[in-house]
């Protein structure tokens, strides 16, 4: 039950800036700070990593520039001259590849479903460390409640044993009873120091997500109001949905590119070739594609019953 309505209140409070240090350590403040955690901080740049990726998803690749020399003889007795035959050539060459439109759109779409995923993910990690956090600051501050209270019981052992020293001289109290006050005073130091354990551990986890060193508690702690309506009503933005919505959108994605690689990219490219001024300059261009080869035997082999049903009829 507890965990039930921390979540509530880990997940209803607003987000906000992180707060100064000097600020008092209060639930609020502490989920305000827990914003600022460094998972939440690397999940951010996750986000940032996924939408620069996307910025070339769906652009054409840069064109590329080549410089060549053709043709150069290296023995005979032209060896070495540029000017001497008709086939040496220097020559500068420009191509570009227009990627189909198809795969430039499925690429578009996977990078926009990484930075959905990247978000969900997000939001996931923040909802954690906001948990997290609500559950070590309300150990916390109980811990160190329930350590005042072994303090002051502690306290009224003292008076506990000089009451049993003083029955056992007037005959009223038992030789066994004598033990009694230091029976509970070990079982109060064995709770004390288990109490310490868990306030020291709260303490640390409170210090690693909210970065206050002192991670004192202040204030009181949320009062456990549930609001029904408001719950139902934000189903929809619950984060592990969105996490799972945007592992569909990925998926979709990825079938979307899958089915694009059918489709042939070309490369129109242009060359001109500069040789020995009595035997004139070239020009070349070209263009060049994919070639499928399951994509083109389909066809042959959707008709092959056809052409074994008509040899069939001819026998």
């Amino acid at each position: 039950m507890k965990v039930f309505w921390l979540t509530a209140c880990a997940v209803t409070v607003p987000f906000g800036a992180t707060a100064a240090l000097a600020e008092p350590l209060t639930f609020d403040a502490a989920l305000r700070r827990a914003a600022e955690a460094p998972s939440v901080l690397g999940r951010d740049a996750d986000i940032a990593a996924a939408r620069s990726s996307a910025i070339a998803a769906d652009r054409l690749p840069d064109p590329t520039l080549g410089l060549e020399l053709k043709d150069f003889p290296v023995t005979g007795p032209d060896a070495g001259r540029l000017n001497r035959d008709n086939f040496t050539m220097t020559s500068i060459a420009v191509s570009q590849q227009f990627t189909n439109p198809a795969k430039r759109h499925a690429r578009a779409a996977m990078a926009a479903a990484g930075i959905t995923v990247a978000e969900a993910d997000r939001l996931i990690e923040l909802r954690s460390v906001r948990l997290e956090t609500a559950l070590a600051w309300i150990d916390l501050y109980y811990g160190q409640k329930r350590l005042a209270l072994l303090q002051s019981l502690d306290a009224g052992l003292d008076d506990m044993q000089s009451t049993v020293s003083a029955r056992l001289a007037s005959g009223s109290a038992r030789p066994s009873q004598a033990l009694e006050p230091a029976q509970l005073r070990a079982q109060v130091a064995d709770r004390r120091a288990a109490l310490i354990s868990e306030v020291a551990k709260a303490k640390a986890k409170l210090i690693r997500f909210t970065g206050d060193p002192d991670a004192q508690t202040s204030g009181e702690p949320p009062v456990p109001a549930i609001d029904e309506a408001r719950l139902r009503s934000s189903l929809a933005g619950v984060p592990m949905l969105r996490a799972r919505d945007a592992a569909t959108l990925s998926a979709d994605a990825q079938a979307q590119l899958a089915r694009a690689d059918k489709h042939p990219d070309w490369t129109v490219s242009a060359a001109y070739g500069r040789r020995e001024p009595n035997y004139g300059d070239l020009v070349t261009v070209g263009l060049t594609g994919d070639y499928l080869w399951g994509e083109i035997d389909k066809p042959r082999e959707r008709f092959r019953p056809l052409r074994l049903h008509q040899q069939g009829r001819d026998a």
